[in-house]
């Protein structure tokens, strides 16, 4: 009896795998359980809400007040409309090679495309958040061109007060800082006054990275390519933005970290369909096709944007 191979979920297996260990923003996405999704571009994310506290009285048949938990699907609709198709020559007959060589195709698609691409979009939509709020006036701080990464330190410790004081102090919180002040807040663990330990491994949403507490501030260091305050969405068909993906706009300013509580920022990410045609199946070449078809978005719930802060460095 021949095999029967599904291939498409071996592939999305791969690229499941590199997401899991390469991705910065993974954590955002929500558990299966807390998403309704039926394709296309609409989901709806479900959001727990619960009454507080009554007064107990003797005097009436039922003491305890009536509380409330109240569950509300919220649709949202994806913003994020991205594919890409990939054709690989008939490199050798055998099945094993084939398949060897298509995971190869994926895995780096994945680690080198897909995961950049969905980091600095989401990074990007949880400051654009902020800068459009209220909040941006005291929650945004900046530093200058020539200020050194010393005083990045600083911005980071008086924006986490600021947002523990806005907030009342009852979110878990998690900063995600450029890979360039990396050594800066090495050098600042020298210092005394403040609690810097490295090597910690941090816990967000149930995945681990590996990174360092501030007092009491986790901090996660992430390549500073992924910490744009401007982006551009190239769409692969353009002149000049052939190469698809992500990139910073000529107008951004680095962010130099971004500080916000885990339960912020809700992601999706769903592969409205991922086929898979081998060189035999393809009828109008000789090659193996894999067309990929991802939706994708993120929102940050509104009650948690005074959880949010953020440093950019100037451009003067």
């Amino acid at each position: 009896m021949a095999n029967d191979i599904n291939y498409a979920e071996v592939y999305q297996s791969f690229i499941d795998e590199e997401l899991e260990a390469k991705s910065y923003t993974q954590w955002m996405v929500p558990n299966d359980d807390m998403i309704q999704y039926d394709g296309g571009k609409n989901v709806k994310i479900a959001q727990l809400s619960v009454s507080g506290l009554g007064n107990y009285s003797r005097a009436d048949a039922s003491r305890y007040p009536a509380g409330s938990v109240k569950l509300v699907w919220v649709p949202y609709t994806m913003e994020m409309d991205r594919a890409v198709k990939f054709e690989l020559g008939r490199l050798d007959p055998s099945e094993s090679n084939f398949i060897a060589t298509t995971e190869n195709v994926t895995r780096e698609f994945a680690r080198k495309q897909l995961v950049p691409e969905q980091d600095m979009f989401r990074f990007n939509r949880v400051y654009s958040k902020l800068a459009a709020s209220d909040y941006a006036a005291s929650h945004i701080a900046q530093v200058a061109k020539a200020d050194p990464a010393s005083s990045v330190i600083t911005k980071l410790k008086d924006l986490f007060t600021a947002v523990k004081d806005d907030s009342g102090d009852d979110a878990d919180f998690v900063a995600f800082v450029s890979l360039k002040n990396e050594q800066a807040f090495r050098d600042e663990s020298k210092n005394t006054n403040n609690s810097v330990t490295f090597q910690r491994e941090i816990s967000v949403n149930g995945v681990s990275y590996r990174g360092a507490m501030v007092n009491d501030l986790p901090c996660i260091f992430v390549p500073s390519k992924r910490l744009q305050t401007v982006i551009k969405v190239q769409d692969g068909r353009t002149e000049g933005q052939e190469a698809g993906g992500i990139v910073a706009d000529p107008t951004s300013l680095q962010i130099e970290f971004l500080i916000m509580n885990s339960s912020a920022p809700v992601a999706v990410s769903k592969i409205d369909s991922l086929k898979v045609f081998s060189a035999d199946e393809n009828q109008i070449g000789d090659e193996t096709m894999i067309d990929y078809h991802l939706l994708y978005d993120l929102w940050v719930l509104e009650n948690q944007v005074p959880t949010l802060a953020a440093c950019t460095r100037s451009s003067t």
